[in-house]
Order: C-alpha cells, then structure tokens, then sequence
C-alpha cells in the first residue's frame, strides 16, 4: 500500500491471511403451475430467495473463538433487525401472464 505524506511517498506492507475465507450462494425458487385466467391466457406465479452463506470471517473481526467468555456482538435490537434483513433481502416474485 502507498502513502503519500505531504509530498513524500511511503510504503508499507499489509499481509491479510484470507484462507478459510469464503461465501456460497443459494437461490431457492417456487412456483405455481400456470393457471387459466381468460380463454388460453395463463399466468405463472413464483417466488425466489437469494441466501449468501459466509464462513471464516470472525478471523477477519478478530473474534476469539476459544474464549467462552466473550462480549456479544449484536444486542437483542440488532439481532432482530439481522434476521428481517436476512429474510427480505434477495427476496423476489414474479408473475407473467402467456397465451
């Protein structure tokens, strides 16, 4: 990484240890078959769920995971918040309408 400093140049080295890092993604997707509405029209209703699943990153927040006298992270507020944003995000639906 380079820095400047007024007008001089430094440089120093930042060595991040990202092994064991990662996320995987899933899509989950439902969907009716087509139903008849008017004469040969069908319409098609579904819905879909991105979910991004990470591991390894308490390495990144320096979390100890061996002391079993840790600080939680989240307070009972932010938990809550964490799982309607894990629920409603990457949630879509879709309907369409053929003949």
């Amino acid at each position: 990484m380079k820095r400047l400093f007024g007008g001089e140049e430094s440089t120093e080295k930042i060595h991040l240890d990202i092994g064991g890092i990662g996320m995987a993604f899933m899509v989950f997707r439902a969907e009716l078959p087509a139903l008849p509405v008017f004469g040969k029209q069908r319409l098609s209703l579904g819905v879909q769920k991105a979910f991004a699943l990470p591991w390894g990153y308490e390495k990144l927040l320096n979390i100890n995971t061996d002391s079993p006298r840790q600080t939680p992270m989240f307070s009972e507020i932010d938990i809550s918040s964490l799982i309607k944003t894990v629920l409603f995000s990457g949630l879509s639906f879709n309907a369409s309408l053929s003949w």
